[in-house]
């Protein structure tokens, strides 16, 4: 079979890229007003995980983050406050987000953005063994990565991509790779858990 190619590269966190600097007094929405934002909906550069940094201690708190995934499917994460001076991050790939809510008044300021990390969409496969998966860095590139699979149907009308169970195929690599399974699978993806500059490439070789 001829091989799968994916590139992947995103901008480095925004860490007010969705909700400016704000203090709420009590439960509602924060105001999305950051450089992503266009009339109160802030549209991401990659559909990538959301982080919520705080001023003061604010691990008590619950915000609700409200969007859309990059197939335009509604979506919606609860995250637990960060700590004094730290940022906390969701684990779901947001393309849009429309709401930030937060459950009682915050300790400290609140910024809403962008966080270093992002998965690619599923890639769907033909249930081969794969041969091989290499993964080549743009020079200079500096990020972290893995590859994971799903044996999930992915067709199913209830699949969402990230309630998929996943395994590990790799994890936390900052070079290029590369490595084999002798197995079929469903899908894969390659999951980005640290990002600040530089390009994927990723080539996928199945069994003819």
């Amino acid at each position: 079979m001829r091989p799968i190619l994916i590139t992947f590269t995103m901008a480095a966190l925004d860490r007010n890229g969705i909700c400016l600097s704000q203090k709420p007094a009590v439960a509602g929405n924060l105001t999305i007003a950051g450089a992503f934002a266009a009339s109160g909906v802030a549209t991401l550069d990659y559909p990538r995980h959301v982080g919520i940094y705080s001023a003061g201690a604010d691990t008590g708190r619950t915000f609700t983050v409200y969007g859309t995934d990059r197939n335009g499917a509604t979506v919606n994460e609860a995250i637990t406050g960060p700590g004094t001076g730290l940022t906390v991050a969701g684990s779901i790939n947001f393309k849009t987000v429309t709401r930030v809510a937060v459950d009682a008044a915050t300790a400290g300021n609140i910024e809403v953005g962008t966080y270093s990390s992002a998965d690619t969409a599923w890639i769907v496969l033909d249930y081969r063994p794969i041969t091989s998966i290499a993964v080549e860095l743009s020079s200079g590139a500096s990020l972290t990565y893995g590859c994971e699979f799903t044996m999930d149907n992915v067709f199913a009308t209830d699949f969402t991509e990230d309630d998929a169970q996943v395994l590990n195929i790799f994890d936390t690599k900052t070079t290029n790779y590369f490595a084999s399974i002798d197995y079929p699978v469903k899908a894969i993806r390659f999951a980005v858990t640290g990002f600040a500059s530089g390009t994927l490439y990723g080539r996928i070789q199945q069994e003819r």
